[in-house]
């Protein structure tokens, strides 16, 4: 009998002691599935179009589905390139890619396809469609809960090996403010 007790107790004592498990509902993984698809649907019209800056108008039609700091790290990049180009000069000293879409030819459309929870935050892969599916997303898109009318904001954007769309526009604005 103190056999059998001493197991029972090192079981639940192990089993409390285990992290808990984040469980997420279905309901919220179809909210996360829906907040970043329908930013897609919106933007890649957008985007297709050739006399839009699209970029730009997200940041400002869409501007509270970003988090400040990615919104402001955009802007900046956005206006210093702006800035550059209006004093007649060559070159670009901003993003050179759609941060969004992870390069410069952009699909018909863009599809969820992977959820994944890790701690507040989720990560949405997103793939092209040109006809047929690649085999990776082209841009993992980092969203967590917010308090704004949507329920979500992106915080940034993973494009795998060549590292985060925040750690990009960190690296550039660094590389403008050492060389004015």
């Amino acid at each position: 009998m103190i056999l059998l007790t001493v197991a029972a107790y090192s079981v639940l004592t192990f089993q409390t002691s285990k992290k808990p498990r984040q469980v997420s509902s279905r309901a919220e993984i179809a909210s996360v599935r829906r907040f970043v698809q329908r930013f897609y649907d919106w933007y890649t019209p957008k985007v297709l179009h050739e006399n839009v800056d699209a970029e730009h108008l997200a940041l400002v039609k869409k501007g509270a589905e970003f988090a400040p700091e990615l919104r402001h790290a955009l802007l900046d990049d956005w206006q210093a390139q702006h800035d550059w180009n209006a004093k007649g000069n060559d070159g670009i000293v901003g993003i050179d890619w759609d941060p969004f879409l992870s390069g410069q030819d952009p699909a018909n459309r863009y599809c969820v396809k992977k959820i994944e929870r890790n701690g507040k935050r989720w990560r949405v892969s997103v793939w092209s469609h040109y006809g047929e599916q690649s085999h990776e997303p082209d841009v993992i898109a980092i969203v967590e809960k917010s308090k704004t009318q949507f329920g979500w904001e992106f915080v940034d954007f993973d494009y795998g090996k060549e590292g985060t769309l925040l750690e990009a526009l960190k690296a550039l604005k660094k590389n403008r403010d050492s060389n004015p």
